[in-house]
């Protein structure tokens, strides 16, 4: 074979659309687990938000459930002192303190 570029199949200089066919092509490819991994990764990210969304949800639960604890607690005191019955939260308390209780409720509120 003397050298004949005519035989060639990528470089025969006649072919030139084969061969910028195939580079075209290549250039084009595109790897699809790039696509798949940024599609994961998203639904990830929302599932992730959903989670924290019901993590917060759950604690303010729990601090309403707290403050009306408190609330119940405080009103419970100020019937007691109103009515004159001593208990071990209401000991150190007199009937000065129903203010202080009232304005606790309304900051609970």
């Amino acid at each position: 074979m003397d050298n004949k570029s005519k035989a060639l199949v990528l470089n025969n200089p006649d072919n030139n659309s084969l061969k910028e066919s195939m580079s075209h092509t290549n250039s084009n490819l595109r790897n699809s687990f790039v696509d798949i991994y940024h599609w994961v990764q998203g639904e990830l990210y929302d599932i992730q938000a959903l989670a924290d969304a019901v993590n917060s949800r759950t604690d303010l639960e729990k601090n309403l459930l707290s403050l009306q604890k408190k609330k119940t607690s405080a009103q419970k005191d100020i019937d007691d002192l109103n009515a004159g019955n001593k208990t071990v939260g209401t000991m150190f308390k007199n009937k000065d303190d129903i203010g202080k209780l009232t304005r606790e409720i309304d900051g609970l509120e």
